[in-house]
């Protein structure tokens, strides 16, 4: 548990295609997902699902969502052949393990136990909950919580909303991960151990 926890701290951007990226944000994950983004959603995943990417994790969310809103008013192919043209140097699949080695770097965050009700689940998006516990709890203004590195979103709304009884604990993950290696596999057939 510690150790997702400094992971999440320290992560550092990386620079990718000649774009410096910032912290992988709750704002990031948003406008990724406001535009269907293969990487947050199922799709396929191109040279030009990356150049999106890459332009929206390389500016703040508010830079971003004015970038975006110019990429869906003007032809940005001109844009897209230049970036490509002078960044790509290899397949388009090198860019999108890059481009997931950055996005685990900043999603590491508390493991949960799952809740027994899973109508109790949320139905509002949970970056939108993030960050308006953020600003009510942490006091957090609306451009700091959604350029809140997603990972640290979620340690600080837990810590502040005193939900630590719902995370897993080192021990507990240990001790889980035991039980679930000494499980016996089940047996074909619906044949059980004690049928034996």
């Amino acid at each position: 548990m510690l150790n997702e926890f400094h992971e999440a701290l320290i992560a550092e951007p990386q620079t990718l295609y000649g774009r410096p990226l910032r912290r992988f944000s709750l704002g990031h994950a948003v406008l990724l997902h406001a535009i269907d983004s293969p990487f947050r959603v199922d799709g396929v995943l191109s040279a030009y699902e990356c150049f999106k990417a890459v332009g929206i994790c390389s500016r703040t969310f508010e830079d971003a969502r004015l970038w975006l809103f110019k990429l869906s008013r003007q032809d940005c192919k001109k844009e897209f052949k230049q970036w490509f043209k002078q960044n790509h140097k290899g397949s388009v699949d090198a860019i999108v393990e890059q481009l997931n080695e950055y996005f685990t770097a900043f999603l590491q965050y508390p493991k949960f136990w799952e809740p027994d009700d899973t109508s109790k689940q949320p139905k509002l998006p949970t970056e939108l909950l993030l960050a308006t516990a953020l600003m009510k709890q942490l006091h957090f203004t609306e451009s700091q919580a959604w350029n809140c590195p997603y990972g640290l979103a979620v340690w600080y709304v837990t810590a502040a909303s005193g939900n630590d009884k719902m995370v897993v604990s080192d021990e507990e993950d240990r001790i889980a991960e035991r039980l679930r290696q000494t499980q016996p596999l089940p047996k074909p057939n619906g044949e059980t151990n004690a049928s034996r």
